[in-house]
């Protein structure tokens, strides 16, 4: 808890909301979605009552999530030896995900998470989300739009915050070696790809995958990840 604390401190500029179940919290821009935002890349979606929109404000939610980080707590099945540092999932960009609620994607990074071991048998003691990009949308074609955006949307997202973000976040690199690079393997987005694998590589950071190909896909991915004997492992990223 005495580490959750400590990143705390650092994103005093930020929203920050503790999980409501479990040991963690979520870094949040202090902005909101704006009612243009709302009508043109939301609007759509709420019409057809699309699951995940479900008790989603717009106006009244962050239009970015920087970071989510939560503590493994060990079950009755935990075969760990111990628990230490933090795995990063470096995913797209955010959903919905909040204080109160997961989703299909947070599940399964928490699954998996808990799950791996390194250097025998030693288990993480956090997993934490970062993303390529930071606004929240469970659609790319509606991420594309506001990346894209030359004042047709008024909004107040500005997507090199994402970046200085995560700078800060890189600033533990005592603690932050190993990520999960898990963003897609499709062809877009190369530049900003390039910049935020820079940024880690110049803190010394583990790429990783659990896909034994190394290549970098999201974890919703049905690829093979299991060995014959129901274990996952750890494998060096193959990017290009």
């Amino acid at each position: 808890m005495e580490l959750l604390k400590e990143l705390k401190h650092q994103f005093d500029n930020y929203k920050i909301v503790d999980l409501q179940d479990r040991p963690g919290f979520i870094v949040f821009s202090k902005e909101t979605y704006t009612d243009d935002e709302e009508k043109q890349l939301f609007f759509l979606y709420i019409s057809k009552n699309e699951e995940c929109l479900q008790n989603f404000n717009v106006t009244n939610e962050p239009h970015s999530r920087y970071l989510y980080i939560e503590k493994i707590v060990n079950d009755k099945n935990d075969k760990c030896k111990d628990r230490k540092g933090i795995l990063t999932f470096v995913m797209l960009n955010p959903s919905y995900a909040g204080d109160e609620k997961s989703d299909k994607t947070m599940d399964k990074a928490r699954k998996w998470a808990s799950t791996v071991t390194y250097n025998k048998n030693i288990g993480y003691q956090y997993f934490a989300v970062i993303n390529l990009f930071a606004y929240r949308h469970h659609k790319p074609s509606e991420l594309k739009k506001i990346l894209q955006n030359n004042k047709e949307i008024k909004t107040k997202f500005k997507p090199q915050d994402n970046n200085e973000f995560i700078k800060k976040y890189l600033a533990n690199n005592k603690i932050l070696k190993d990520f999960i690079i898990a963003y897609g393997k499709n062809k877009e987005y190369t530049e900003n790809k390039e910049i935020l694998l820079k940024l880690l590589k110049e803190n010394s950071a583990n790429l990783m995958t659990f896909y034994t190909c190394g290549a970098p896909f999201h974890i919703s991915c049905r690829k093979k990840v299991y060995d014959n004997n129901h274990k996952l492992h750890l494998y060096p990223i193959n990017i290009y």
